[in-house]
């Protein structure tokens, strides 16, 4: 049998097993009370891989201090967490970003970096990523044409691996139809756990959303 290839150890790390809880059932986080309870179940993804067929489509876009950030700079670097959201004026798509922010080095663990998308000018996305204290950047796209490109609507949160192959995706009316913090690290793990050389793991998200 193939052997996983060996990462450093992270005494936090989910053990991706049948064990895993349902969703309905975990335990939250000091400090994701008020975000995390709003989706005691997670809604389950419009795109799902393994082997989706589906990749990310190519965009650059200027970030909150007007630099260009290329969607493939990130290629065979990092898994990529694209959220696409309504601009600083919809509450929900705040909360969300600040859910992202505060696991930012927990998604980092994971070799993934992420992106935010909306379609606030240059000047209002600045004063948002400097409101938020954003870790990660915010782009400005207007003309909502990243999203569009994607095929997806807005609200909208994707997870792809470092070669740009969507994973998983969700999208719907409100902030309720997107994942959790702990869903998003479940996907993020399973996703760093692929290899060409080994064959695939039990899916552990299975394992965490409730099926029809």
């Amino acid at each position: 049998m193939a052997k996983m290839p060996a990462r450093r150890p992270r005494a936090d790390a989910l053990t991706p097993s049948p064990a895993v809880a349902s969703i309905s059932q975990r335990q939250t986080r000091p400090g994701q009370e008020n975000s995390d309870r709003t989706r005691a179940v997670d809604s389950p993804p419009i795109i799902r891989g393994p082997a989706s067929g589906r990749m990310l489509s190519a965009f650059t876009l200027p970030d909150s201090e007007g630099r260009p950030v290329s969607l493939w700079s990130y290629r065979q670097r990092l898994n990529l967490v694209l959220f696409f959201h309504h601009g600083s004026a919809c509450s929900d798509c705040r909360e969300m970003l600040r859910e992202l922010a505060a696991h930012a080095s927990v998604y980092r663990d994971e070799e993934a970096a992420i992106l935010a998308i909306g379609p606030d000018p240059l000047a209002e996305t600045r004063r948002l990523a400097a409101s938020l204290s954003s870790p990660y950047p915010i782009l400005s796209d207007p003309s909502s044409e990243a999203v569009a490109r994607q095929g997806l609507g807005v609200p909208s949160l994707v997870i792809s691996d470092r070669f740009g192959e969507i994973w998983a995706a969700w999208a719907g009316d409100g902030h309720e139809a997107l994942p959790s913090s702990q869903e998003i690290r479940r996907w993020l793990e399973f996703v760093e756990l692929q290899c060409p050389e080994c064959s695939a793991p039990e899916w552990p998200p299975l394992h965490g959303i409730i099926m029809d």
